[in-house]
């Protein structure tokens, strides 16, 4: 939609993204702490403790359909899950030491997950 301005805002359509999510796409929510106050502030509270930066993201899927494929990330990361059943195959690292905002290929990961867990 083009406002009276000519400033194009993006709204979203619900019918088209219920389409998306029940043919298996994921809903991904960057740094979800920003849209709801409490989690920012536990997102605050988590940073004093582990004296870092923290940020929350959420994922959801509502098919068997997955989401990602095998990556990995340059930070660490903890994983809450919070409803329905999921496989974890989590393999060892490919990188070590890695970059913020590392671009550089790692080696792939080995054929067989340290850890394979539902």
């Amino acid at each position: 939609m083009t406002s009276r301005r000519n400033v194009v805002v993006h709204r979203l359509q619900p019918a088209h993204l219920h389409e998306r999510l029940a043919a298996g796409a994921t809903l991904v929510l960057d740094a979800v702490g920003e849209l709801h106050h409490p989690l920012g502030e536990f997102a605050q509270d988590l940073e004093r403790f582990v004296r870092t930066g923290v940020q929350i993201n959420a994922y959801a899927s509502w098919t068997a359909v997955e989401g990602f494929g095998i990556y990995w990330d340059d930070h660490d990361t903890v994983v809450v899950q919070l409803d329905g059943s999921k496989r974890w195959r989590l393999y060892g690292p490919t990188r070590i030491a890695p970059l913020h905002r590392d671009v550089a290929v790692p080696e792939p990961p080995p054929q067989t997950p340290i850890a394979d867990l539902v």
